[in-house]
């Protein structure tokens, strides 16, 4: 077997430490989604506050038009914010599904030999 063959093989403690940390990631990015859409609603909250505020609604028709256009571009860059947030999510459960399934491949290997290497793993034990 080449070294090149060698080196793309994995060591399953290797896969487990890469599995971790983008489940790790993961937990990360969906604590970001959620304080994006938290901070998102508040600031729409303080904006019907403005436009409710005082005897007359809107206060001054320009005022209105100032809060709403305000909202609207805060409203497009929470949603494309959102948006990459959702994505990263989207690239970590791809990732997560890869690293199992090559896990599962390498646990499969092992059960067919006595070693707790796969057969062409370089850190495999040397047979006494």
């Amino acid at each position: 077997m080449s070294e090149d063959e060698t080196e793309r093989t994995p060591e399953p403690e290797q896969l487990e430490h890469q599995l971790e940390l983008v489940v790790a990631s993961r937990v990360g990015e969906d604590q970001i989604a959620w304080t994006i859409f938290g901070i998102f609603w508040a600031a729409q909250v303080l904006l019907v506050g403005v436009l409710l505020q005082g005897p007359s609604f809107p206060p001054h028709p320009l005022a209105g038009i100032i809060v709403c256009l305000f909202g609207v571009a805060m409203s497009v860059a929470w949603a494309l914010t959102q948006s990459r947030s959702l994505q990263h999510l989207e690239r970590f459960e791809t990732l997560t599904k890869d690293l199992e399934k090559l896990l599962a491949r390498l646990v499969a290997s092992c059960a067919h030999t006595s070693s707790p290497w796969p057969v062409d793993s370089p850190a495999r034990a040397p047979e006494t």
